[in-house]
């Protein structure tokens, strides 16, 4: 039996599914994870952070390239009914070989970007396999980009914070040691190669694009666009430099629905400096809006425009469709192609069941596609 952490950042297995995750009581900690241990050194059942992903990254998920692909598919055809033309996903949920399968399956009906996750092991990071997977533009499939999490969520108080838990949990703690870390920014540099980076607290903000300060000229930065996944740490005296660097946050509105934790984590008066986004924009900061959670648009553009962790950092619709769409296509250097309607665009759109720019914000969820078109196809009509 495996207990899956709704905030994606835990598992709890219990001794079948420790076996079943190929996890003995020898097995050592892999970089960037977790395996927690009783006093006797027995593993307790709870994994975190790479502990917990690196099994379906090594060995894919226990159906093989069929359940992958199942998925897969699945997924998109809920998000085409949705009104949803891109996906841009990570590759932690199968191996190498399951997902140039994958990307080779004309059944996907949207486009699909994979952003390589690579995987670790007790001796370090894990990469070759995954230069073997190729982008194919014809069939809209791209492989671009490299993911790391170098931190947890506060949720579990794992995002590295500058300031002590309010409700003293402690700091949080890195994934990955700092010089790794730089060693993972430079090997973007040298590859050309986009970095995404989950970086959530605040300290963790601060050494992450201290490093990149320290790599390489902003120039260099503003070629590989990097993206901060979330970024709530990013606060008020960061923007000057992450703006100068040309960083992309890339956040995910379904974490502005946190009131509780946010508050229990943070404390009142923290919490108005964290999770920053209409900031971004006036400080002329590109932003792209993402799920992580749930799928549905409708869902994400509400919590976006009433932000109910921190309202005064609250998007106009506008600005969240903007985000949403053209915000999104620049995150993985499409906007040539894609984000708007205009000639020459890729014809990928979608007729929404209500007008979202004006109905009251709580009818918002209710949005449904009426037609999905990708490249001038239909791919899904109610």
């Amino acid at each position: 039996m495996l207990l899956l952490a709704w905030s994606g950042h835990g598992t709890i297995a219990n001794t079948a599914g420790l076996r079943t995750l190929g996890l003995s009581d020898s097995t050592a900690d892999p970089l960037g994870g977790r395996i927690d241990r009783d006093t006797r050194g027995a593993p307790t059942g709870l994994l975190q952070e790479y502990a917990q992903w690196n099994p379906g990254m090594h060995r894919g998920p226990a159906g093989g390239v069929d359940a992958l692909l199942a998925g897969l598919r699945a997924a998109v055809d809920s998000d085409a009914a949705y009104g949803v033309t891109s996906i841009q996903t990570f590759s932690n949920g199968g191996t190498p070989a399951m997902w140039r399968r994958a990307l080779a399956d004309s059944s996907l009906r949207v486009r699909l970007r994979l952003m390589v996750m690579p995987g670790t092991t007790p001796a370090g990071r894990v990469e070759a396999p995954w230069d073997s997977l190729r982008s194919d533009p014809v069939v809209g499939r791209r492989v671009a980009g490299l993911k790391y999490v170098v931190d947890g969520t506060p949720v579990e108080g794992l995002a590295f914070m500058r300031q002590p838990y309010t409700d003293g949990i402690g700091h949080g703690r890195l994934n990955f040691p700092v010089d790794t870390i730089r060693a993972m920014l430079e090997e973007c540099v040298r590859r050309g190669i986009q970095p995404l980076i989950h970086a959530v607290g605040d300290s963790t903000a601060v050494i992450v694009l201290g490093l990149m300060s320290e790599i390489a000229p902003d120039s260099v930065w503003h070629r590989l666009r990097p993206r901060i996944e979330h970024g709530e740490g990013i606060t008020a005296d960061l923007i000057p430099l992450a703006k100068r660097l040309g960083i992309i946050v890339v956040q995910n509105p379904s974490h502005f629905a946190l009131e509780a934790v946010a508050t229990a984590r943070w404390g009142a008066k923290r919490r108005t400096e964290q999770q920053l986004f209409k900031s971004f924009l006036a400080a002329g900061m590109p932003i792209a809006i993402g799920s992580d959670g749930p799928r549905q648009p409708g869902i994400n553009l509400l919590l976006a425009v009433i932000h109910p962790d921190n309202p005064p950092e609250a998007l106009t619709m506008e600005q969240a469709v903007t985000a949403y769409t053209r915000g999104s296509a620049y995150a993985e250097f499409a906007e040539r192609e894609k984000g708007t309607l205009a000639v020459g665009m890729l014809a990928d759109l979608a007729v929404l069941s209500q007008d979202i720019f004006t109905v009251a914000p709580p009818a918002l969820p209710a949005t449904r596609s009426i037609y999905t078109m990708v490249g001038g196809r239909g791919v899904y009509q109610k």
